[in-house]
This record gives structure tokens, sequence and C-alpha cells, in this order.
């Protein structure tokens, strides 16, 4: 997005329509965030042999998810901060989304950045450019560089990698064109008996359909169970470190995700 004053609204835009420009600050923004040093908040520690590396302000985000595991159970064991089948998951990873917002401002360079959204629930058969390879083309420059969207390194963990986007493809483009399914999980049996594909509309993806089906709720509660669902499904089909809550957040994918997810929750309300 555009500079803002301080107090001001920030509008989000869609990943697909952003600027060259506004695509080089989010890139940049996203590797200063990821920079040791970047976080200087509160100390956060993991398990007694993850306690260090902490320090960067999008690690410190991904840190109020899942791993290390800082909201401690009544039994003081280490535990996932994260809300799910429960109607505090959207305020939640509203809060989370907000978190890595100012994560990606911290450099005051980037102030001006703003978290765009996915709308992964229209049909597509590939996942958007800044996911999809270990490298990027600079939209300004044109020089290739190292892509901070598609792997992050986890203390005490290592570094994961986007998992391969062909599963969830195939599954959300498989009831509207109605393909047959057999690879990545989804079965033949699967489609035929409607496991995935129950009362889809005919030339609708599969997520668009869920997601339609949960904004014609009337109660936050069951609107909130209903978009959990879709929500669900891109997480598992993606695979990768988004199929793992402990450790999702720490893609960068997660943070526009659950951005576009959050959109929806507005056009609810």
């Amino acid at each position: 997005g555009s500079s803002q004053a301080p107090g001001s609204l920030q509008l989000r835009k869609n990943l697909n329509s952003l600027t060259p420009q506004e695509k080089h600050d989010l890139i940049y923004a996203l590797i200063a965030a990821k920079k040791f040093g970047s976080y200087t908040g509160p100390k956060i520690s993991g398990p007694d042999t993850n306690s260090t590396g902490f320090n960067s302000s999008f690690v410190a985000a991904a840190s109020m998810h899942g791993y290390p595991g800082l909201c401690p159970s009544k039994e003081n064991i280490a535990a996932q901060c994260c809300w799910h089948s429960d109607s505090r998951f959207l305020p939640f990873h509203r809060l989370l989304t907000a978190q890595f917002n100012y994560a990606l401002q911290f450099n005051e360079t980037y102030k001006h950045v703003v978290l765009p959204y996915w709308d992964w629930t229209h049909e597509f058969n590939k996942l958007p450019d800044l996911f999809q390879n270990l490298t990027i083309i600079n939209p300004i420059t044109k020089k290739t560089l190292d892509n901070p969207f598609f792997h992050t390194w986890i203390p005490g963990v290592g570094f994961f990698h986007n998992g391969t986007s062909k599963a969830l493809i195939n599954l959300n483009t498989g009831c509207a064109n109605n393909k047959t399914l057999l690879d990545d999980g989804v079965t033949e049996f699967d489609i035929k008996n409607d496991k995935f594909c129950a009362n889809a509309t005919a030339g609708m993806s599969l997520l668009m359909n869920m997601t339609l089906y949960a904004l014609s709720e009337r109660t936050y509660i069951h609107f909130e169970w209903q978009l959990e669902q879709p929500h669900n499904i891109v997480h598992t089909f993606l695979g990768g470190s988004m199929d793992d809550p402990n450790y999702a957040a720490f893609a960068p994918i997660f943070m526009i995700f659950h951005a576009g997810v959050d959109r929806l929750w507005a056009v609810f309300h």
C-alpha cells in the first residue's frame, strides 16, 4: 500500500493487484523482518534446547501461534497459543495477522508496507509467484534474488520450504471440473463419494463453494465454524510446515493466507 499518516487506516490489497513497487517493498520488508536483531522486545524462549534465535521480528510474530509454546497449560507445560475449532479462532488470528504487519514495518524504510491478502477462494492452477520458487525476480531491477517467501528458518528446528501446491490445486479444481484425482491423498473414491465435494456447485471451485456457504450463515458462531473448514483444507493440502500447527506460522505464505481469512470475516460483518 501507499504511505499512511500515523493513526490512519491502512488498506490491504489483493496480492495479485500489487504494483511492481509495492511488491518490491513487500519482499524487502520481509527480508528486513527476518534479520537477526530486528526484534528487540521481551525475550522469547523455547524449550531448553531451542531457547535462542527468536530475535527477528518475523520469527517473534510467528512464535505467537504454535512453537515454541508460549502459553503454558494448566500443568505448566509449553502449549500453543493459537485457537482452532473455537469461537476465538478468528479474533486470535486477526491479532496474529496484525502482528505480522507490524513485523514487516519494523524497519523505518518499510513503515508504509501493508500486508496484502491472497484470495484463495477463486479457482487457481498455481500459487501466486511469490510462493513458487527459491528465487524471485526483483520487480524493479529485474535481478534475481533469494525469495524470502519460499522458505524460513525456525529456531532450533532448521529451514522449512513451502510444500507442493499440487494437491490443493487438484482438489480445488476437481469439484468444479469433474476431474478424477488420483494423487496426493485425494482419491477417485473420495471424489465420487463426495467426501470433499458434497453439495459443490457445478463450475465453482470447492473453496469458493465452502466460503459462500459460510457467508450465508446468520450467526458468528456458525460462520466461524463453516469458514474454518476451507481454511483447514488449505493448510492440509499445501503441506510442508503449513500442515503442522506448531510450525505453520513460520511459513511466510501463512500470514498472507490468513489476511485473506481475516478479509472474509470483514465481509461477513
